[in-house]
């Protein structure tokens, strides 16, 4: 992984939707790659790192999305603008 010329870097975005107020879990959850890394805010929110994986749990409450994180099983909300599907053109580096 290195420094490496005419790597693309991604921004992170400016604005962070608001906050929803229930989970909802839905069944088969779809994984996401981490774009960014996100430090929760609140004690609802879930914290991670650039390229880590998560499980999209509920994804029915706006700009914030109910997850699981793959490694370590912690849940809390995401802002969806932090993730990419998994093997999307938008999660390779």
């Amino acid at each position: 992984m290195g420094n490496c010329a005419g790597k693309n870097e991604k921004s992170l975005p400016d604005d962070l939707p608001s906050l929803p107020r229930t989970p909802v879990i839905v069944a088969n959850a779809p994984c996401f790659i981490a774009l960014f890394d996100y430090e929760a805010r609140t004690d609802d929110d879930l914290s991670f790192k650039k390229d880590e994986v998560l499980e999209i749990l509920n994804d029915m409450q706006g700009d914030w999305w109910f997850a699981r994180h793959k490694a370590t099983g912690k849940t809390g909300y995401i802002p969806s603008n932090y993730v990419a599907k998994e093997k999307s053109i938008e999660s390779q580096p």
